[in-house]
């Protein structure tokens, strides 16, 4: 039985230009093992990837962008953006990040641009701003947790599409973390 986690948001590249969308193309969704057999990435860069093998990411419609591709059974993002950065001197845009959703309520983190590179953030550690937390029925239980959102402005738009009426059904709560 294999593992689903959905990734939301995008990665902005700051110095994305015609060639680096090139170079990019060649690698996205690409299966490590091809790619280092027709040496678009080392072998050292292979090794280092690990136990992921398919770079599970594709550029948005404006291009300017990568975004998760939706493929199933992804992981390893971390490592791929990382190589991908030093070896095209990709220039991520500061606090973007990716919010990560496994099947469990418990399984979420987050992908964050920071210092340059792409880091994970788990539990309290998620994120240096504000994770929104969207609790279940008309009280705050801490066992009721929800799915998380970037932004206050994505909650509230999920809350808008699942509550019906004047019955609450989902409450917005945001934590600021350190």
């Amino acid at each position: 039985m294999g593992h689903s986690t959905n990734y939301s948001g995008a990665l902005r590249i700051n110095n994305l230009d015609l060639a680096m969308v090139r170079k990019l193309k060649s690698i996205l969704g690409g299966d490590k093992r091809d790619l280092v057999k027709t040496g678009l990435i080392t072998q050292a860069e292979f090794e280092a990837l690990g136990y992921s093998y398919h770079f599970d990411m594709e550029l948005n419609d404006e291009m300017t962008a990568l975004k998760w591709n939706e493929s199933e059974k992804t992981n390893g993002l971390e490592d791929w953006l990382n190589m991908l950065a030093v070896k095209f001197n990709l220039a991520f845009q500061e606090g973007d990040n990716l919010v990560c959703q496994g099947e469990d309520m418990e399984d979420r983190y987050l992908l964050l641009v920071e210092a340059g590179a792409v880091v994970v953030r788990k539990g309290a550690d998620a994120a240096s701003g504000t994770l929104v937390y969207i609790t279940m029925g008309q009280y705050y239980d801490e066992q009721e947790i929800g799915p998380v959102f970037a932004s206050p402005d994505d909650a509230a738009d999920y809350c808008i599409k699942r509550n019906r009426g004047d019955s609450l059904i989902w409450e917005v709560t945001s934590r600021t973390l350190a």
